[in-house]
């Protein structure tokens, strides 16, 4: 099945969720956050401008690395990391 959005990689992550690794609010998250200094002096230059989400948000992680600040902590953010957000996140 030829998909102008998902190349054949993507579709494997969105379809088998044993590949996917959640960051949730609800319960422990599957992966451990990291240290990265970068990432946390962006924040501390940039937290003083909160904002909060009137819905839930889910960001599929679906190709390339990098990492993701999720509530006080920073995780790695690599293909199959689902982070789901909340108000609270």
């Amino acid at each position: 099945m030829n998909n102008r959005h998902f190349d054949p990689g993507m579709r494997a992550i969105l379809l088998h969720p044993e590949r996917w690794r959640l960051i949730t609010p609800f319960f422990p998250p599957e992966v451990g956050p990291v240290t990265n200094g970068r990432h946390q002096r962006w924040r501390e230059t940039h937290e003083a401008a909160p904002h909060a989400l009137s819905m839930f948000d889910i960001l599929v992680a679906l190709r390339d690395r990098t990492v993701r600040g999720f509530g006080k902590a920073v995780y790695p953010c690599v293909p199959g990391t689902v982070f789901v957000f909340d108000e609270s996140t």
